[in-house]
């Protein structure tokens, strides 16, 4: 009999060989008959942990700091920062139609197990399957869900060819990744559990996914996601579309991650990505016209470019309808609301205080007064040490067992705004674009970070202030 054990995010096999000792020899000595009788009871506990761990991952016994399963109940739980990713088949329905029952079990199965190992590969667990779909977790870093999103697609490709060589046609699957804090634990009750993961991050990282249907394109990753990958420079992503989501105060921002497109068309996008970005701020400003010149140019060059298609046809429907298919909130100003307050005056005021110098700096670009530009950034790289520093200070106090990754967070700002300084002053970049990075860069990773991560500070120092 064998068993799978996660050892360093592989899996390998071990051998549990049943006792040699012959039935009638251990029967002629009571004392050899226990022990062999406790070593068939061993050999069977080992093997039913082991059946245990392909419906349970050992993972998650780890994160709930249970030693093996029974040791868990309903209601065990513990607060996580990861990323989170869904997976699905594009038509998936249509596809089985043409199966047996039994074919569509093969296919499923063999689908998954080609697909568990670029996750595993990238220190991934999977959460769970769901038919087709695949929901995973990566507990170490949002590089390892990119990292492992890239690897799907490319064993895909390899999948598909053996399909073909089958005579079956190639299929098609999206992958949505979200990072954030989210609550892993038990639910049911006495008579049936499971492990699980809720939250915001996780919905939002389910909506990325079910979003990669309408741009047709295979992996989509918030501006969450992008946040916290150590260096965005290092993938190939652009800018897609703005989207409202349920329980959010801003609507958030998607990216695309086109690594794994076939290597001339990641070649032309990559050549093509200011003219494309530049065409999508235009857009969303309702600039149309600007828009719809830059979108044909750039699909004269790129026309099998999707997204691009898309937003042509956005730009006709508006400029010949009047039908707009944008998000209202990019613009050159963002008033404070009440829904912004995270309950800590302190951190509340300071980040008014953020806000209303980035406004500063949208006005200064849109009245090309670049002076003006320069100091607004000098004060906000000082103003965001200031700032930072005074979380740090009270996450110390309190001892906040999220500061590692709260000061990542914040690390990665700095280097964003030195990055956007450097492209605001410079004298090539035009008045509209430039607005429209200050939404993205500034403006929503103040609202993100404020809203959900200063939020969760500001909660937990409110309980333990309550506790004591």
């Amino acid at each position: 009999m064998s068993y799978m054990n996660r050892q360093e995010s592989k899996w390998t096999y071990q051998i549990w060989e049943e006792p040699k000792e012959p039935v009638a020899e251990l029967l002629s000595d009571s004392s050899l008959k226990a022990r062999a009788e406790h070593r068939r009871a061993f050999y069977a506990l080992r093997k039913q942990q082991a059946a245990y761990g392909h419906f349970v991952p050992k993972n998650f016994l780890d994160f709930l700091g249970a030693g093996d399963i029974t040791e868990v109940m309903p209601g065990d739980e513990v607060e996580m920062n990861m990323t989170v990713m869904f997976s699905d088949i594009r038509n998936f329905t249509e596809i089985s139609e043409n199966m047996s029952s039994h074919q569509t079990f093969q296919f499923i199965n063999s689908y998954l197990a080609n697909m568990e190992t670029p996750i595993h590969r990238h220190s991934g667990v999977i959460d769970k399957f769901i038919g087709d779909a695949i929901m995973a977790l990566f507990p170490k870093s949002a590089d390892d869900g990119v990292d492992a999103a890239i690897s799907m697609m490319e064993t895909l490709k390899h999948y598909n060819a053996n399909r073909a060589k089958a005579g079956w046609d190639p299929i098609h699957i999206g992958v949505g990744l979200n990072t954030g804090l989210t609550t892993l634990g038990v639910i049911g009750h006495s008579e049936r559990m499971e492990t699980t993961v809720i939250g915001d991050c996780v919905n939002v990282a389910s909506r990325m996914e079910g979003l990669t249907k309408i741009y047709q394109t295979p992996i989509l990753i918030s501006e969450d996601v992008l946040i916290a990958i150590s260096d965005a420079n290092k993938y190939c992503i652009r800018f897609v579309d703005r989207v409202a989501v349920k329980g959010r105060v801003r609507p958030i921002s998607v990216y695309e991650v086109f690594d794994a497109d076939d290597a001339e068309l990641a070649d032309k996008k990559l050549a093509g990505l200011e003219i494309f970005e530049k065409a999508v701020a235009y857009y969303h400003l309702r600039e149309a016209d600007q828009a719809q010149n830059l979108f044909e140019e750039y699909l004269a060059v790129i026309p099998e470019d999707r997204i691009a298609k898309t937003y042509l046809d956005r730009c006709k429907r508006y400029r010949e309808r009047g039908i707009w298919e944008g998000i209202e909130e990019l613009h050159d100003r963002l008033e404070w609301r009440d829904e912004f307050n995270i309950g800590h005056p302190e951190i509340d005021a300071e980040h008014q205080q953020l806000l209303e110098n980035i406004n500063n700096l949208a006005k200064a670009l849109q009245d090309e007064d670049m002076k003006s530009v320069e100091e607004v950034l000098g004060f906000l790289e000082d103003y965001t040490v200031k700032h930072f520093g005074t979380e740090l200070a009270l996450m110390k106090q309190y001892q906040y067992p999220f500061m590692k990754e709260h000061m990542e967070d914040h690390a990665r700002f700095i280097k964003r705004v030195g990055s956007l300084k450097e492209e605001l002053i410079s004298e090539r970049q035009d008045k509209l674009y430039s607005l429209f990075r200050v939404n993205l860069f500034l403006f929503d990773w103040l609202i993100s970070h404020s809203t959900r991560v200063d939020k969760h500070l500001a909660t937990f120092i409110a309980e333990k202030e309550h506790a004591a």
